[in-house]
């Protein structure tokens, strides 16, 4: 038997605006053609009703072929598909019966399509935070089953600051270039090689000035050419927008002067806030500015080290957060 998927349509796939329909919901349609793809049989869980009278209102007919515009069909609509063998015994099955149902009115609240994908496609586990909407913005509820990321080591502090509100509002479009399993937030485009994206210091195909902010953490010391890479990043940014960039600190991080990375063979550079030192250390303030041929205004240029334990011995691997973030605003037209 297939895996069995029932899936709420407002507020899930959508945004909820019934009678209309909403707007899709990030990552939702594309999502849902990639577990089809891999053999999940899809139930539209809904609901909708389409109204029987003289002057009919078809609301569920509305949604299935909202759907089918955007290249998803389902193996039924608020029933099992017939060709599957669970059948109830002795009683009528008044529910549509699935391996797993993704509703935003789940419990601990809706962890967003992106990490639906991840659980389902990837195996990976998820963990949904269960907080007070006031110390906890909802889009942001997930923190998954997975090493803390430099990104959400930095978010109590951030929200405690209002460096979302600053700089990176869930309510204005956002890239989260090379995030992994690390997001930012929920409603920001995720760019990274696991989903299928390319070369993130090509961008190839991301439409130019179509994001308020771009962010990436801790990926720019895995690029061989971090000048083309930002200069790429750059052009995405939208006139008023904002660019943010997190490196490991060479001395906090890496804990050395000459590569390799004691902690990543990977690393293609050390990182300092405004300091070369060739050949391995480079100054992330003169690549940005040199990217953006000085057209950025450098509104924030920091080093991150809340929790930092300075205590442990330089073959320790690092505790707390060990970042330099840069924030570059673009000029408004």
């Amino acid at each position: 038997m297939s895996k069995i998927l029932c899936i709420d349509f407002d507020g899930t796939i959508v945004k909820h605006a019934f009678p209309n329909i909403g707007e899709p919901m990030p990552g939702a349609f594309e999502t849902l053609r990639e577990l089809k793809a891999a053999g999940y049989k899809l139930i539209l869980w809904t609901c909708r009703e389409d109204e029987s009278f003289k002057i009919a209102k078809q609301y569920l007919t509305a949604a299935v072929d909202f759907c089918k515009e955007n290249g998803v069909e389902f193996d039924g609509v608020n029933e099992t598909p017939k060709d599957e063998e669970f059948r109830p015994e002795s009683t009528p099955n008044r529910k549509a019966y699935a391996h797993i149902y993704i509703d935003d009115r789940n419990f601990g609240g809706f962890p967003g399509w992106d990490a639906i994908r991840k659980v389902l496609m990837f195996k990976h586990t998820a963990e949904v935070l269960v907080k007070p909407s006031a110390d906890l913005r909802g889009d942001r509820e997930l923190h998954e089953n997975h090493n803390l990321g430099e990104t959400r080591k930095a978010f109590e502090r951030r929200l405690r600051e209002g460096w979302f509100d600053k700089y990176a509002p869930a309510d204005q479009p956002g890239i989260d270039i090379g995030c992994q399993y690390d997001p930012l937030n929920q409603t920001f485009r995720r760019f990274d090689i696991l989903f299928g994206d390319g070369d993130a210091a090509e961008m190839e195909g991301v439409p130019s000035f179509s994001f308020k902010t771009v962010y990436a953490s801790h990926i720019l010391e895995h690029i061989d050419k971090p000048i083309k890479a930002v200069k790429n990043w750059w052009r995405l940014v939208k006139p008023g927008g904002h660019m943010i960039i997190m490196v490991p600190h060479r001395d906090l991080y890496e804990k050395r002067k000459t590569l390799p990375s004691q902690w990543n063979p990977e690393h293609r550079w050390f990182w300092l806030p405004d300091e070369t030192e060739m050949p391995c250390t480079l100054s992330l303030k003169d690549v940005v500015m040199k990217a953006t041929d000085n057209e950025a205004e450098i509104v924030s240029l920091k080093v991150l080290n809340e929790g930092y334990d300075h205590s442990l011995p330089a073959n320790h691997h690092p505790v707390g957060e060990f970042s330099v973030e840069l924030i570059a605003r673009k000029p408004a037209w």
